[in-house]
Parts: C-alpha cells; sequence; structure tokens
C-alpha cells in the first residue's frame, strides 16, 4: 500500500541501479536510489537528544545527519541537555524520538524519564543509542525504565566489517 502512495523509489527496490554513478564501496550514489523518495516524510518530526558531546558528534548531526533526513522530509530538532529534550517531549509534537547516549546524566533525571516512558506508550518511535562503556548512561537508564535491562560492557572497535559467509 506504501508503495503505490509513492513513499518508495523503485529503482531501489528493484534493484535497478543502471546508468547510476557508484561509490567506492559500489552503492549507487542520489536520493533517487535511497529506498524512501526524497519528501516522502514531509510533515514527520524527529526529535533528538544528543548526550554524547564528544568526537564532534553535535556538530556531525546538524551538518551530516540533519540535511539528509530533511530531504526525505522530516522535520528535526536536536538538543543537547536533558531538560530541553524533556521539554521538548512534553510538547507532545514529534513522531520519533533519538536518544544518542552520553557519558554522564546531568538534568532532571525523573521528568526525562516520565516523558521518555510517556513518548513510548503513546506508540511513538523511539530509537536508543549506546557505545561502549560508558556511553551508554542515558540509554541504560531508559532501558532499565522501559524494559528492565542494560548494556554493559566494551567491545573493541577499530576495526572494519566485511561480508562473510551467509
Amino acid at each position: 500500500m506504501c508503495h503505490k502512495a509513492g513513499i518508495y523509489n523503485d529503482a531501489a527496490i528493484n534493484g535497478d541501479f543502471e546508468g547510476a554513478e557508484m561509490d567506492m564501496y559500489g552503492n549507487p550514489i542520489g536520493g533517487g536510489f535511497d529506498l524512501a523518495r526524497d519528501g516522502a516524510f514531509e510533515g514527520f518530526k524527529i526529535l533528538v537528544f544528543c548526550g554524547h558531546l564528544q568526537e564532534g558528534l553535535p556538530g556531525d548531526l546538524q551538518a551530516l545527519t540533519v540535511p539528509e533526513l530533511s530531504k526525505k522530509g522530516f522535520l528535526v530538532k536536536t538538543c543537547t541537555t536533558v531538560d530541553d529534550f524533556t521539554s521538548e517531549l512534553r510538547q507532545r509534537q514529534y513522531h520519533v524520538a533519538w536518544i544518542i547516549s552520553g557519558n554522564s546524566f546531568e538534568g532532571d533525571k525523573k521528568a526525562f524519564l516520565s516523558e521518555v516512558q510517556k513518548f513510548h506508550e503513546a506508540g511513538r518511535g523511539l530509537m536508543i543509542w549506546g557505545d561502549n562503556s560508558p556511553y551508554f548512561v542515558h540509554a541504560n537508564a531508559v532501558l532499565q525504565k522501559l524494559f528492565g535491562f542494560q548494556l554493559e560492557g566494551n567491545t573493541p572497535g577499530g576495526k572494519e566489517l566485511l561480508p562473510g559467509d551467509p
């Protein structure tokens, strides 16, 4: 049904990349080859909390991620404090919320968890991002409150994932 509504790109669904310029990984370049058409999500709103303030992440979100989501039609608001994120959630105007966890919790934790729980229970989309220890403080607060578990430990990075034998 969504396919008929014009949300998806037929080329992406059918793997029809004839004539497309390819990037260094063999992926076709351009919005016409993305799964979703440009503008397909007009009017949908995403709220992003970025608690991971290291490595230039807030700036990269604004410079790289938000413009790409905007091409697809999403309106995106980013917050770098728990209290700003909580205040935005209270407005009940977002369809999806991202929580990009950091390494320390500053702000009203009780209000944050209450609003995230209300958002989730209202059937809204919730994406919870956690990295290695200690960068899962916010994720763990939410995961424990909503689902009764937490993230722990570290998995060393610095390695390139390569396709294996399926």
